[in-house]
């Protein structure tokens, strides 16, 4: 298990940090913060990241369940392998940087070399998961295309559920209920990341290979 696990981080690590990303660390990240940001934000900075973390954790929770499905439905469909990655790197993502804040950073007791990994690469994926709900939140948001599918599709479930059902149905403010939502979780992960990275490189001196539980 551990082999698979050393190996899955390599992978991932080289395929992100090396094709993407040539810079080694994220140390940049956090100068920027210090060059940019007020004194007194960099003070509630962890603070941020930990609400940052509570905020998200029921979508983790439901995204550990969409992993589910999406691992039962890749056996006979090879296409969802796709967004089962991305789904299960940003799983894996959130709930080690949670593990990371509360058993390496508020306690200040050294954690394992290879949590920074597990942060560190799936994070990148999870970067690009929550950009794309960013992107979506907005550009969907005027796309007349998108609209016009979406009454295609809701007028084919009228037969279903009824015209009556349908007609209680504002859907000028389900969609935009359902765009807000998926812009506010997208801006959420996407700034969770970018603190993230900053905190493994201002936190590195706890991931000294330590056997916490």
């Amino acid at each position: 298990m551990y082999s698979f696990n050393k190996a899955y981080a390599s992978g991932l690590n080289t395929l992100f940090f090396r094709v993407f990303l040539p810079i080694p660390n994220a140390g940049w990240l956090l100068a920027v913060f210090e060059v940019f940001l007020p004194a007194f934000i960099l003070t509630y900075m962890l603070t941020l990241y930990r609400v940052l973390s509570y905020l998200l954790l029921p979508f983790a929770l439901f995204l550990s369940f969409m992993a589910a499905l999406l691992l039962l439905t890749a056996f006979g469909n090879i296409s969802a392998l796709l967004p089962l990655f991305i789904v299960g790197a940003t799983v894996i993502y959130l709930f080690s940087s949670l593990s990371f804040i509360h058993r390496g950073v508020l306690p200040n007791m050294p954690v394992k070399a290879s949590m920074k990994d597990w942060i560190r690469v799936n994070a990148f994926v999870t970067l690009f998961f929550g950009a794309s709900f960013v992107f979506q939140g907005i550009y969907l948001r005027g796309n007349e295309a998108f609209m016009e599918e979406v009454q295609r599709q809701m007028a084919s479930m009228s037969k279903q559920i009824g015209p009556e059902a349908m007609a209680k149905i504002n859907l000028k403010t389900l969609i935009a209920t359902v765009l807000n939502v998926i812009l506010i979780i997208g801006s959420l992960l996407v700034a969770h990341v970018l603190i993230g990275l900053a905190f493994l490189k201002k936190y590195a001196h706890l991931f000294s290979g330590g056997s916490n539980p």
